[in-house]
């Protein structure tokens, strides 16, 4: 179906690829609530002592955008888990790939761009241990990194974005 292109639409939530991971690794089809195996997943990495590096991913532009593929990631995920792994170190493992893909598209675009601002946005970021790596890694390849402080990083800034540009409109 992937390689066909059926019924599998391009997505560019962050939270769809964390549902899917946390599946595999936590075992579970179903979530009680929005980012349910998200937090789960989180909790279990956070149990990992770090010295573990990230999965493989690849990144590609096509026609002017930047394309991440995690199907390298899931070949090795689906590997360790078969293999024995714990899920702890699977789940860091996780996390420091997605912060590696963050870092790497950031690279590639202060390249072409040379803007060397990054705002780290979304709920995604509410995920401490992600945020966490990503800050690093960007920090070390000396990027100016914006995150939220007063406001959250969730669908709930949207709105407070959405009544300030209509203040601003009005």
């Amino acid at each position: 179906m992937y390689l066909s292109g059926l019924n599998v639409p391009l997505a560019s939530s962050m939270g769809r690829l964390f549902d899917a991971v946390a599946a595999l690794v936590l075992a579970k089809d179903k979530a009680g609530f929005e980012a349910e195996l998200a937090i789960e997943l989180q909790k279990t990495a956070m149990a990992y002592k770090p010295e573990a590096s990230s999965y493989r991913f690849n990144l590609f532009k096509e026609k002017n955008r930047y394309i991440l593929s995690p199907l390298p990631m899931f070949k090795d995920i689906i590997g360790d888990l078969a293999g024995g792994e714990p899920k702890a170190k699977v789940a860091y493992r996780f996390h420091l790939t997605v912060a590696e893909m963050i870092k790497k598209i950031a690279l590639a675009l202060r390249k072409e761009t040379k803007i060397n601002q990054i705002a780290l946005s979304g709920g995604v970021f509410q995920n401490n241990l992600l945020l966490s790596l990503s800050l690093d890694l960007l920090y070390k390849e000396e990027f100016e990194v914006f995150i939220h402080k007063k406001s959250s990083c969730n669908d709930s800034g949207i709105s407070l974005g959405q009544a300030a540009i209509a203040n601003f409109r009005s």
